[in-house]
């Protein structure tokens, strides 16, 4: 009965409750049932947690608000941080906001020129990192061939004669006196005097290049052997005419017509006989069988070089003519294309004329046809042979065809199978300009003159320059050869090396305005670094320049000492060529490099032996040095040392925990909004006395309005600071309150 009565009341109230519902308001009337309220408890369960309901979120709220700060101002503060370090494109603003706009375009503007130059600075950086590594690669690989050279004679491919020159005891001469030549020079003496005995007696004597010949067969050098076989082979058949002028030779195109066929025939020769090297040392690749004849010798010289004919229409027609034609067998050329007539059409006739003509020319009218042949369809084509072959023999064009050539041989002789001597045309190539593209626009630079010499005069002979090649040998014995020699030695004796480099200032390298003297001294500075030796050094007590080696070869050692420096800093040695300067009295570009060196290095920690540790003894020694001589340098450029010099007394003293010092350095430097700050941080640290709560918390408001300046200040400095920046003076502040 009492659980009945129970029941009773417990419906009787329900009733009153949903009586009490229904009170005449207008609310709507809420009706859920037990899973709808459960599913709401466990929502709303979800967002207070979310809201920081855990242990460690409602200790940070405990914690701040012991602090005087309210957890809800926290996440207002914090919106408006940047924490991105990257340059991001600002908000779009309405087009009404015409202030706004104007304003978002400037920073903007600002924006892409910032990432524009950051980028420009990382491929700068790349691309003299990458050309600096090759030119000490350069360096390294000259320095290591010269090394070789002076250990070994067996490993000399110098053109100059591989052995030390030596007196010979057993030759003398009239009068008795010794002889200063050497054993190569007195072969070419014996040479002449035979020569110069015949031309007395009447008799006449074969050319003087036999003479030469025959005495360099007996001299241990294959590359003097060479060099005179190629000159007998240019000029050695060419008849000069009598009563003219040498300047009326120069211009004979006759003999200018001769120089070239000759040089043309000589490269032939050599590629025909690098053909037959090629293949009788590759005889399995090349399947030449059993037939003889030129024309499966070139067949097999396409098969050790895996020509893949299959990819042109005409198959190996005309790769087999263009290499007939490059070796100077023309008449086994004009054979393949009769045998490919169908392929070959009308050219065959055009090749028959080209090979009977002694000058290498058509007549007007088959060369018209040529060319409009060539027009019309063989440029467009996929075989870059045939092209070739057409431009040979019909002087279509004078590009290079870089598509057949492989060799510096090959372009020489295929600009020489383009020079017509005395005629102007479409396509001709005259031999004053193939001349002057040599010497002047490619020049030594181009064909390694320093590393290959021999290469760069057979270039020049075979262009018939023969006085530029006769200059650049005079110039290689006497300024390449003192160069390599001393290489031997200059690291360990540097000061025999300059007495060796004097010989060279007289000497002057195109388009440069110093000696090569100066030259070699600056590269000889840097590689031994005998600064002091060789340029002389500065005394600290005086300040005064004490004499080096170089002072008695070189009245004007300031312009010395600046090129130097100059080449030092050009190749990164900064702080050597801060003393450089310094040796020099180039005071404003010491005080300019050293402030970009110290701002680098400024934020570090002072370590012993570090570079921001030299270069702060070395800062400290000059700026000393030069208060004491009253040196007059450029205000700005002072005023920005000095205070970098300051500054790094404040880092000393901040990475020192000399906080206070810092702290007053920092103040009286100026740099910051410290003015109204004048309290110790022992001071601002201790506890305030009993009545001097009042005091300590004035203090503390004090560095609270100091702080708000500090980040307005950042704020006013935009795009000089790290990214970060203002969100830590910000936590900072946050942490204060």
């Amino acid at each position: 009965m009492e659980f009945d009565n129970g029941l009773d009341a417990l419906l009787q109230k329900s009733e009153e409750l949903t009586a009490n519902l229904n009170d005449g308001t207008d609310l709507p009337r809420v009706r859920r049932n037990l899973g709808q309220i459960l599913d709401a408890g466990k929502r709303l369960w979800s967002k207070t947690a979310a809201h920081g309901t855990d242990a460690q979120q409602v200790k940070a709220a405990l914690f701040l608000g012991q602090k005087g700060l309210e957890i809800a101002d926290v996440p207002d503060r914090l919106k408006n941080l940047a924490t991105t370090r990257n340059l991001e494109p600002l908000n779009p603003v309405v087009h009404t906001d015409i202030e706004g706009f104007l304003r978002n375009e400037h920073e903007n503007a600002i924006l892409s020129v910032i990432e524009e130059q950051k980028q420009k600075t990382f491929e700068e950086v790349t691309n003299r990192h990458w050309e600096t590594r090759l030119a000490e690669w350069d360096t390294e690989k000259g320095r290591i061939l010269n090394a070789l050279l002076g250990s070994d004679d067996s490993l000399n491919i110098s053109i100059l004669p591989s052995k030390k020159s030596k007196l010979r005891d057993d030759t003398k001469v009239i009068a008795g006196k010794r002889s200063l030549l050497d054993d190569n020079e007195m072969l070419y003496a014996q040479q002449i005097h035979r020569y110069n005995e015949m031309v007395v007696q009447g008799i006449k004597p074969d050319s003087l290049i036999k003479f030469c010949q025959s005495a360099v067969e007996r001299m241990n050098s294959q590359s003097l052997v060479a060099i005179w076989n190629m000159i007998w082979e240019l000029v050695g058949h060419i008849r000069v005419p009598s009563g003219k002028t040498p300047a009326q030779l120069r211009t004979d195109t006759e003999i200018q017509m001769a120089l070239i066929n000759a040089s043309r025939a000589h490269l032939e020769n050599e590629y025909f006989n690098f053909i037959q090297e090629t293949v009788n040392s590759n005889l399995r690749d090349a399947n030449r069988g059993a037939m003889p004849g030129t024309e499966q010798l070139i067949r097999s010289f396409l098969q050790v070089r895996k020509y893949n004919y299959q990819a042109t229409e005409d198959g190996d027609v005309w790769a087999m003519i263009y290499y007939c034609l490059r070796c100077g067998q023309t008449r086994t050329a004009v054979e393949i294309a009769r045998k490919s007539s169908q392929i070959v059409g009308e050219f065959l006739p055009s090749l028959v004329d080209w090979v009977e003509s002694p000058d290498r020319l058509l007549g007007p009218n088959q060369e018209s046809k040529i060319k409009i042949q060539f027009r019309r369809s063989v440029r467009a084509c996929t075989d870059p042979f045939k092209r070739a072959v057409f431009c040979i023999v019909g002087k279509c064009d004078t590009d290079i065809h870089e598509d057949v050539i492989q060799k510096t041989d090959d372009y020489l002789w295929m600009k020489l199978s383009q020079v017509v001597v005395g005629k102007t045309g479409d396509g001709y190539e005259s031999i004053e300009k193939f001349q002057r593209d040599i010497l002047e626009e490619y020049g030594e630079a181009h064909f390694q003159a320093d590393q290959s010499p021999l290469l760069y005069f057979n270039v020049l002979v075979l262009t018939g320059q023969f006085e530029a090649a006769i200059e650049f040998l005079a110039r290689l014995n006497l300024a390449t050869l003192v160069m390599t020699f001393t290489r031997k030695f200059e690291s360990t004796d540097p000061q025999e090396a300059l007495q060796y480099f004097y010989f060279l200032r007289d000497i002057r390298l195109p388009g440069a305005s110093d000696s090569l003297f100066i030259s070699c001294v600056s590269g000889l500075v840097r590689e031994s670094r005998e600064f002091g030796t060789l340029l002389g050094r500065i005394d600290p007590q005086t300040g005064q320049k004490k004499s080096g080696a170089i002072d008695k070869f070189h009245a004007d050692t300031k312009k010395l000492i600046e090129r130097v420096a100059r080449d030092c800093e050009e190749r990164g040695l900064f702080e050597d060529a801060v003393g450089l300067y310094d040796l020099g009295g180039f005071h404003d570009k010491v005080v300019d490099l050293l402030s970009e060196l110290i701002s680098q290095v400024l934020a570090d920690a002072d370590k012993p032996q570090s570079d921001r540790n030299r270069l702060k003894i070395q800062a400290q020694e000059i700026a000393q040095r030069y208060r004491n001589q009253n040196v007059e340098i450029q205000r700005q450029s002072a005023d920005t040392f000095h205070l970098l010099l300051d500054l790094m007394t404040y880092f000393d003293a901040y990475h020192g925990k000399q906080l206070d010092f810092a702290l007053d350095t920092i103040r009286q430097l100026d740099l910051l909004p410290l003015d109204g700050m004048n309290q110790s941080r022992d001071q601002i640290q201790s506890k305030p006395q009993f009545g001097d709560q009042s005091a300590h918390l004035s203090q503390l408001a004090e560095i609270k309005s100091l702080a708000k300046a500090l980040i307005m200040f950042a704020g006013m400095v935009p795009y000089r600071l790290p990214g970060d920046t203002n969100m830590r003076l910000v936590q900072a502040e946050v942490k204060m309150n």
